[in-house]
Order: structure tokens, then sequence, then C-alpha cells
């Protein structure tokens, strides 16, 4: 990003994180590019409430080193936004959603072309959205469309822009552009693209069943809890839960239930 746009981006950033650099007491030694792989192995194991938290402290100390680091800020933002799931009142995901919101923003001024701000931006836009209610958010779907289509545009097999869209269609009413159809369409071109992210079937089953193809929703959520390896372990965790549920819901045969195993034998 060149011109007005750098300079009002640095100086935002600049009156948040510099004054914490100058007054901190602490020395700040290492150089960003291990900071930031330091952040990232924090985040690889955030199923820990511990670790989670430590990647959002390492992300805040390399903006103090360096406010205008995009990755940093994009990657604070995904950060928060996990925080924000794992947040068990309204309040507190709301509050993590909007300071995700935030940095994203930032990100995105100082590089509108960078795919995970943008990334990072709908995705907090989108959770904004659902946490506030309809009613609150009108404003946001156009915003989320926006980021979306600028990943898109950069990446156009992204798999989580793909998904993003495929439960934005679902959830929008008809007048405002719902459409099951693209729902589905969307969440199956995620799948093409990415058969490993464990969420994007869970998505196509709920997608599915409103769709009143009940017996495809239920292949899908199988599908789900057969994949050994999936790309995002932390979030398949939850997303297996999820699909158990999912799946008595929509087939409520009793299953026997071994020792160290869930109740539909996965493991």
């Amino acid at each position: 990003m060149k011109g007005k746009g750098t300079l009002l981006a640095a100086f935002i950033l600049f009156q948040t994180f510099v004054p914490q650099a100058v007054l901190s007491s602490e020395p700040l030694g290492q150089d960003v590019a291990t900071l930031l792989q330091e952040a990232e192995q924090f985040y690889q194991e955030r199923e820990a409430p511990e670790q989670a938290e430590r990647a959002i402290e390492i992300y805040h100390l390399i903006l103090e080193l360096d406010p205008l680091q995009t990755e940093a800020l994009w990657k604070l933002s995904r950060s928060l936004h996990w925080k924000g799931d794992r947040s068990q009142s309204k309040a507190k995901k709301l509050k993590a959603y909007k300071e995700a919101e935030r940095h994203a923003k930032a990100a995105v001024l100082l590089d509108a072309e960078s795919v995970g701000a943008q990334l990072m931006l709908g995705i907090s836009y989108a959770q904004v959205a659902e946490t506030q209610g309809p009613l609150k958010s009108i404003a946001l779907v156009t915003r989320i469309k926006k980021a979306m289509d600028a990943v898109l545009r950069e990446e156009p097999e992204n798999d989580v822009a793909h998904h993003v869209w495929g439960v934005l269609y679902r959830k929008l009413p008809g007048l405002m552009g719902g459409s099951i159809k693209l729902s589905i369409a969307h969440l199956k071109k995620a799948i093409h693209e990415n058969p490993r992210r464990t969420r994007h079937y869970l998505e196509l089953a709920r997608s599915l069943y409103e769709e009143g193809k009940k017996g495809e929703a239920l292949v899908n959520l199988k599908k789900l809890l057969k994949i050994k390896n999936p790309e995002n372990p932390p979030q398949s965790f939850y997303d297996r839960q999820e699909a158990e549920t999912f799946l008595l819901k929509l087939a409520p045969i009793p299953v026997k239930k071994e020792q160290g195993q869930s109740i539909l034998g996965t493991p």
C-alpha cells in the first residue's frame, strides 16, 4: 500500500504499540523472524489455553518491535479469533472478535493484497455479526463479501474463502442474497480444494440438511469423522464433537461405546 494509506497505518500503529515498547523495562532481544516462529509454534499448540495466550503475548511483543509487521497483525487477529471461539460468555467472545477485527483492519491498511489479512478481516466481521445478532450486523455483510472477494482475486482456489461464502449464503435471508444452493456449491468447492479441513464437512452437512438432503448430510459427517490427519488438529477436535452431536440428531441409533473411544467409535 502506498502514499497516504501507509502514513495513516503507520501513525495508528505507532500510537498503539510504540509507547509500550518505549516504556517496557524488559529488553527486546530477539529478532522478529525468530519471534514469529515461536509465536506460530505456540499457536499450533493452542488447544492448551496457556499456549494460545503465549502466542498472543509474542505477537504483541513483535508489534512493539515493529508496528508495521503485517504478518504479526493478521496472525494476532487469528489468535484472538481462536480465543473468542473458546470463550464461554457472549461478552468475552465479542470483545475478542472486535479486537481481532481491529488488528486485521490494521494489517489490510498496510497491505490490501495480503490474503491472511483479508481472510482474518472477513472472518472477524462474520464472527462479530453472528455474536451481535442480525439486526445489529446488516452493515457487516457487505464488508465480509468485500474481504472474501479480495482473497479470491489473489487466490481463486482459497478453501477458507469458499468456506466463508458457503456459510454466509446459508445464513443470509433470501432478500439479502442468501442461497442454500450457492452455499452447498461453495462448501463443496472448499472440500475439493482442501479435503483435510474438517470444518468444511461440518458446514456442508448443515447446508445439506437445510436443503432437505439428510442422507448426504450424514455421509459428510461420517467423512469428517474418518479423517485421520486433519490439517488443523486443534479445530478438528471441536469439529468432531459437533459432528458426533449432529450425527446422533440425524440418526439416533444406539452405538456401543468401547473404552477409549467416543460414542461413534472414532478415536
